[in-house]
């Protein structure tokens, strides 16, 4: 298949927005009314001009992109709802996008519409039984694809070398962290940190294999300044798959990066394992206290705290600090800790070498329901195949 075109690109936009107003007015509207034809209309062109000289050409939805082929287009925030409301439509049916193929018509298009209308959104009757629907409907021009995730894709809108891109994103956040630690958490740095999280989600979203490739442990730089960037990258990782918005993986970014925002630091000299335990406890309480200092008090900033709170304790309720009241840690909590832990494993230390890919996902699967919830280990797990590939790039 030859590269996406920029005409491509807007027409695969445009569908998505025209598509879902299809299905929005043909849940009102009778086949042939006035409202549906000149909608159907133009799904009908804009199918044509997605394939353009292609025999055939994959469209999907990934949350709040649109894939063509293997080119991710980010729609904009005019339409961004409408492309997220219409994919998460398609996966309530089993359906991630539709190849186009030959020359689709207004009766076909108005028979998919009707065909995906009638399955429960309950995630669908299945792929296989999915695909026997479209033909026995006589469905041809359009195939039934499966639902994505955006790895092995890449962003058409970016400008640029996507690596000289993605290092800027890792220096820059190696320098906000930096500056938390020796200067503290102001105003001025949660600015610089809200940036460094935007650039993270956008870097995932565009190229999230070379996101995984800056996870990778590092021996050259000090661990410090590595492992809250390593732990937002994973962490963004966890909660895309999870269906996460833009919005709220940047904030859990921002969580991340400011989660031991209050750590003591540790003398290279007294860097063995006992030390990097005390550093620990303390941690939760010192974190907390340099973020109550900032305002406001909003939801976001409330994630931040608990998070900062709940880090060390464990999924069955033990660990530090001891709480009062024994609830269940926040969903960001639980992602962090377990990003963290992933690549605190996977690190070289004084005390001990780094674990392999393999070697740290089979250590935190034998902590599934004790110290990590094993919903969000077998999500990390489903990642290995990637991680092993970013791992072996460096």
């Amino acid at each position: 298949m030859s590269a996406v075109t920029k005409t491509q690109a807007t027409a695969g936009l445009n569908l998505a927005g025209r598509l879902d107003h299809l299905f929005r007015t043909a849940r009102i509207y009778p086949d042939g009314h006035a409202a549906i034809s000149h909608t159907l209309r133009s799904v009908t062109d804009l199918l044509l001009a997605v394939r353009a000289d292609e025999p055939r050409i994959e469209w999907s939805i990934v949350q709040d992109r649109v894939v063509i082929g293997n080119r991710v287009v980010r729609p904009s925030p005019g339409i961004r709802d409408a492309v997220r409301e219409l994919g998460q439509l398609l996966v309530e049916r089993g359906l991630g996008g539709l190849a186009v193929s030959g020359t689709p018509n207004p009766d076909e298009v108005m028979t998919l519409v009707r065909l995906l209308l009638g399955i429960e959104g309950d995630g669908g009757p299945g792929f296989a039984a999915l695909e026997r629907e479209f033909a026995s409907a006589g469905i041809r021009t359009l195939e039934p694809l499966s639902p994505r995730t955006l790895m092995g894709t890449e962003d058409s809108g970016s400008e640029g070398d996507p690596a000289i891109a993605a290092l800027r994103v890792y220096l820059r956040g190696m320098r906000a962290v930096q500056a938390m630690r020796t200067r503290g958490l102001s105003p001025a740095a949660m600015v610089e940190v809200d940036r460094v999280a935007l650039g993270i989600v956008d870097l995932w979203a565009s190229y999230p294999r070379r996101a995984l490739t800056l996870a990778v442990p590092r021996q050259l730089l000090p661990y410090p300044l590595l492992h809250p960037v390593h732990t937002s990258i994973l962490s963004v990782a966890i909660g895309f798959t999870l269906g996460m918005d833009d919005l709220i993986l940047r904030q859990l970014a921002v969580a991340a990066l400011v989660a031991e925002v209050g750590r003591p630091s540790v003398d290279e000299d007294e860097d063995d394992e006992a030390a990097q335990h005390a550093a620990e406890r303390a941690t939760p309480t010192a974190s907390v206290r340099e973020l109550l200092a900032l305002s406001p008090l909003d939801s976001a900033q409330i994630r931040r705290l608990r998070v900062a709170l709940e880090q060390h304790r464990h999924f069955d309720g033990s660990g530090h600090p001891t709480l009062l009241r024994n609830r269940p840690s926040h969903l960001f909590t639980s992602i962090v800790a377990l990003a963290a832990e992933y690549d605190a494993l996977r690190a070289d230390r004084d005390w001990r070498d780094g674990e392999s890919v393999r070697g740290a996902l089979r250590t935190l699967q034998q902590s599934a329901g004790t110290r990590h919830d094993p919903l969000l280990i077998s999500i990390l797990q489903d990642l290995q195949g990637e991680l092993e590939v970013a791992d072996a790039g460096m």
